[in-house]
């Protein structure tokens, strides 16, 4: 009797074990929802389409929709940090960009 709940213990633990680590997403795949590559004339590429929405807003003034965002604009903006969560009271991460097209 002993020994079969000690068989079902052992079995319940190793099912949990491949359920957790099936849930886990993996490094690469936690790298490709937040990578950054330079390319060699210094341009970032950026691939943030599975990122989280988690706005913060940015020692410029810019809300970034999320972390892997601004890690884009830091590749640009060295001196660039995190200023708060949420957004900023200035403008969006649309309204830079437009205002940089103008420039």
């Amino acid at each position: 009797m002993r020994s079969e709940i000690r068989v079902w213990v052992a079995l319940l633990a190793l099912m949990a074990v491949i359920l957790l680590s099936a849930v886990q997403p993996s490094d690469a795949e936690y790298k490709s929802s937040h990578s950054t590559q330079m390319t060699r004339n210094k341009k970032s590429t950026c691939d943030c389409r599975y990122a989280a929405d988690s706005p913060l807003c940015a020692s410029n003034g810019v809300t970034y929709p999320n972390m892997c965002r601004f890690d884009c604009a830091k590749t640009r903006v060295k001196r660039l940090r995190v200023v708060s969560s949420g957004t900023c009271k200035g403008k969006s991460l649309n309204d830079y960009r437009r205002n940089q097209k103008k420039g």
